[in-house]
Parts: C-alpha cells; structure tokens; sequence
C-alpha cells in the first residue's frame, strides 16, 4: 500500500510508512477503532495532534454539500415546509424534541432530510445522519447504518447498550451534535431506539430524550416492519417503535403530497388505500389492478 504514495511524494520509504499508517488510523478512527487495535505498528508520537478538533467532527464538518442542495428550501411544497418550519423552530430554540415524519413513497421526504441537513450545516450545527437500511443511508451525504454509526448491538436486548466509550471521540461527537436523522425507522427493532436513548442519556448526562437532542425519524409504517426471525405476527407488532415508551413523545409530521404522481390523484390514492389495508381484495388477498 506505501508504494502507492511513492507516485505523488519524494519521501524516503520509513516517511511512506508513517503516512500510511496515519491515514489508516483516520480510516479507523472514522468506525471507532485505532490503529493499536490491530498488529500494526504504532504511529510516530508527533504525527498525532493532542489538541486537534477529533476527527469524527471533523469528518461531520467537512461533508459536502451539493450546490444544488443550496436551494432547496425554495422548492419544498407545502407538507415539505410546514416540517421544515416546524423541526428548525425547535433547533433554533435549542429545545429538544422527538419527531417522526410520516412519508409514503413518493411524497419527497429524503428531500425534506436533505433540505434541513443543508440549512443546518449552514448555520454550522452538526448533524449526524443514519438510516436502518445500507441503501437508505447513501442517500445522505455522509450517511451511515445506524447499527454503523450508534454501535448499535447486532443481536439487540431490552437491556442493551451501544458499545460506544465515554471517552472516545464518538461520545465527543455525540455530545455536540445537535440533530440526528433516523431514516426508515419503522424498520427498526424498537429496542435499537431505546439503546441510542439510554446511550445517548449517558454519554450526554441528560435525562432527556435522547440525551437532550434533536431525534428526526423518518418512514412508512405501510411498508418493511421489523424482521422477527420466526416471529409471530404479534411479535413483529410488538417490535415495531410505536410500542416504544418513547413513542409517546413524538411528534408525528406527516407528508401527503405525491411528488412523482403529481397528475395522477387516482393512483396515488390507490396506493394509499393499499397501503392503509382498505382497498377491497378478491380471495387470498388479491387486488385488482384498475384497467
């Protein structure tokens, strides 16, 4: 791998190896590891910077955002700028708050997400964006898995925890973050909900939800819930975040405008009534299809 940094540095080969091995500890350190965590050689004392901002901020910080994303406000319809309004008042306030914006497919909500990250980061409030699903979280820049970036145990327990330690940097970016993004949460085991809770509480010494920040959960309880592995359909009912005791401290926001069937009210409320379970069905569940 050092050979690589001989194409574009005149350096002598022990300066090669110390170059790879502090952009491999950034590497890491971006996933909540360090470089003494494997056996590899440790970094030379003055290649690390005692009193540098950490680099998961500084990771936050330097997220770019398209210039195309600068004007979004201005495009948002008119369920888009009520959230909006709504979940920015709360932040400018420096309140707390819970939300959870009800988008079906179609009705522009990772617009919304993008929208409120663009004028957040502009105002230079940190936000940290997290989705349940891979595919979710690449449509936020500097998106991760929740599981990903919270250290959230893959085989969750009521009485679970994030492996996150106090002292690291993560727990330095979770205290001065100001919003999280959660999308796709109605995917989520609930207990993934109350671990960042009772996480976040701690690492932020706030008993507050979530620690005192802002939580802007996303989704479409029409579509996945959570996979129970051989689970009753009670069980998955059970496991869904509206049986969270931090339900009852959401604010639910909900987008209702279609922006891909903008001329076409009688599919998109087709879909709705699939969705909602009212659309009458023939034996077995079927639908039928309009002409």
């Amino acid at each position: 791998m050092a050979e690589d940094y001989q194409t574009t540095n005149n350096v002598v080969e022990s300066d090669l190896t110390n170059m790879l091995l502090k952009d491999l500890n950034e590497l890491l350190n971006m996933h909540g590891k360090k470089i003494e965590d494997y056996d590899l050689p440790s970094l030379p004392p003055n290649t690390i910077e005692g009193n540098s901002i950490p680099s998961l901020i500084q990771e936050d910080l330097a997220v770019d955002n398209p210039n195309e994303d600068i004007e979004f406000v201005a495009k948002l319809n008119n369920d888009q700028m009520i959230a909006f309004k709504t979940i920015m008042n709360v932040i400018v306030q420096k309140h707390s708050e819970v939300f959870f914006v009800d988008g079906p497919g179609g009705t522009g909500k990772t617009f919304l997400y993008r929208t409120l990250m663009v004028s957040l980061r502009s105002i230079r409030e940190i936000v940290l964006a997290a989705a349940s699903s891979g595919i979710a979280a690449t449509l936020f820049p500097g998106g991760r898995t929740a599981h990903s970036r919270f250290k959230i145990p893959i085989d969750i327990q009521p009485s679970s925890i994030c492996g996150i330690q106090k002292q690291k940097d993560l727990a330095n970016l979770i205290r001065v973050v100001s919003v999280i993004v959660w999308d796709e949460a109605p995917m989520t085991n609930k207990n993934c909900l109350e671990v960042l809770d009772r996480s976040s509480q701690d690492i932020c010494s706030n008993s507050a939800p979530f620690g005192g920040k802002v939580l802007i959960m996303g989704g479409d309880f029409r579509q996945v819930l959570p996979v129970v592995r051989k689970g009753t359909k009670a069980q998955m009912i059970s496991a869904c975040i509206v049986q969270s005791h931090l339900w009852d401290h959401t604010k639910i926001l909900r987008l209702r405008q279609n922006m891909r069937s903008l001329h076409d009210q009688e599919f998109v409320e087709f879909l709705i009534h699939i969705g909602d379970g009212v659309e009458p069905t023939k034996p077995n569940d079927m639908v039928r299809l309009p002409s």
